[in-house]
């Protein structure tokens, strides 16, 4: 815990104590977070990104030291190497630790920020550019017919 209190740090793949969700701003980094950028012809791009998030009413009656205007901030990794999970895409609904399973943490009120800075808006207005959008799921699925209409050509 840093700054008398103000800020804890942790890792997030378990249950953190107490005196950690008394903090007024918790720092996790485990889910790596990104965001998916998809265009209209399924041109996939995914970048990290920061997560802004608030506590649920359920993370409060487990930890009651949790302040009503406490917040997560989740950081990207910082190596290319060990990749991202968009929290805007379909990846998004398998985002690790128990504070992300067990509902803890309000994932459709957050916010994705660029690595630099820039607000993108709310992982639930971003579900638009994500892989389960509709278009994406078009796309997907126009593919799949080329792909089995190309096989039937060379057969």
């Amino acid at each position: 815990i840093l700054a008398g209190g103000e800020t804890a740090l942790l890792h997030g793949h378990t249950w953190p104590d107490d005196d950690i969700m008394g903090a007024s701003t918790v720092v996790t980094c485990h889910n790596h977070p990104a965001v998916l950028l998809m265009d209209e012809l399924g041109h996939r791009h995914k970048e990290p990104a920061w997560v802004r998030a608030s506590f649920t009413d359920e993370a409060r009656k487990k930890y009651p030291k949790l302040a009503q205007d406490a917040r997560l901030i989740v950081m990207p990794a910082f190596n290319e190497l060990t990749g991202g999970t968009a929290f805007n895409a379909l990846e998004g609904q398998k985002l690790l630790g128990p504070l992300f399973t067990n509902g803890m943490v309000d994932i459709a009120e957050a916010r994705i920020f660029t690595i630099d800075g820039v607000d993108l808006g709310t992982v639930g207005a971003l579900k638009q550019y994500g892989d389960d959008n509709e278009k994406g799921r078009k796309r997907r699925a126009t593919i799949a017919d080329r792909d089995a209409r190309r096989r039937g050509w060379t057969e």
